[in-house]
């Protein structure tokens, strides 16, 4: 099986240098078909507010919610192992808040681990990002990751988003954990894209050489 490539070298360095800014903040919250403690989940860190709206759908598993620096926050769905196998589908639904001080959102990405042969069908995450905390507002991004597919930061703004992400595992995949980097400002000398996808290559990191 096809499992997947390894993390480049300058990804690697831009996580250490990340990693170096100081520790990294987290809370977790549980979803299974039987319940778990990610319905009505509420959590701040930083000037952010979390909020668990749709629990995942489908599967079992850990939703954490990260910040290492207070510019770059990350939403990270985790199936429990080996991943969430196809074919399935589900939904996972979101908001976060910026609820003190000035700041607005700058921007958001898309990341996702599959573990697939090359003939085996698609797997497709997708995330649409609202205006507002309930998916009533404005469309501001729709970002598609096929087959662990990185979707590099856009831009939007304000300081209220409702994330809807739909999960599409092809059969014979299996989807591993889904990556939602979100940024505020620009932090510091790392390049964008690196800085981006730090946090979750870090936790991609691990789940790579576990899938080895």
């Amino acid at each position: 099986m096809n499992r997947l490539i390894p993390i480049s070298a300058a990804l690697t360095a831009a996580l250490g240098s990340l990693l170096a800014m100081g520790p990294a903040s987290a809370v977790s919250c549980t979803f299974s078909p039987t319940g778990g403690t990610c319905n009505n989940f509420v959590s701040e860190l930083g000037d952010k507010r979390f909020t668990v709206l749709t629990p995942p759908t489908i599967g079992s598993g850990v939703v954490d919610w990260t910040t290492a620096n207070q510019d770059l926050y990350e939403v990270d769905v985790d199936w429990a192992d080996p991943g969430l196998p196809g074919a399935t589908g589900g939904n996972f639904g979101y908001s976060v808040e910026i609820f003190t001080g000035s700041q607005q959102f700058l921007s958001v990405g898309l990341d996702s681990v599959v573990v697939r042969q090359a003939t085996d069908p698609d797997t497709v995450v997708t995330k649409k990002v609202y205006q507002g905390l309930d998916g009533s507002g404005p469309l501001l991004q729709t970002l598609v990751s096929i087959n662990g597919s990185n979707v590099p930061l856009q831009p939007i703004g304000g300081t209220q988003i409702f994330v809807s992400e739909d999960f599409n595992v092809g059969a014979n995949n299996l989807l591993d954990n889904v990556v939602n980097p979100i940024e505020q400002s620009v932090p510091g000398p790392l390049p964008i894209v690196g800085v981006a996808a730090a946090l979750g290559w870090s936790r991609r990191m691990k789940r790579r050489l576990a899938l080895r």
